[in-house]
């Protein structure tokens, strides 16, 4: 159950950092295009950590599961997060 706790804790981050910066603006766009630009730096650090630090064999299949495939998804680890 690690990982999935992990990965909500992960997602709070960019949550809190987009309603910290954009909320000091008014207008809903300002946290939209905060949001937006979060998504785009933590996915160049993750794409770099993946290239950087991950064995070759393993960053084509960590790539193709972060463009969305789920070949190896398990329904034990489904259960949690519907909780």
């Amino acid at each position: 159950f690690t990982i999935p706790v992990a990965a909500f804790d992960g997602a709070m981050i960019p949550l809190f950092l987009a309603l910290l910066i954009g909320g000091r603006y008014p207008q809903p766009t300002a946290i939209i295009l905060v949001g937006v630009a979060l998504a785009q730096i933590f996915s160049a650090l993750i794409t770099f950590c993946i290239l950087v630090l991950a064995d070759d064999r393993h960053v084509t299949s960590v790539m193709h599961w972060i463009a969305g495939g789920f070949g190896d998804a398990r329904w034990s680890t489904l259960i949690f997060p519907t909780m």
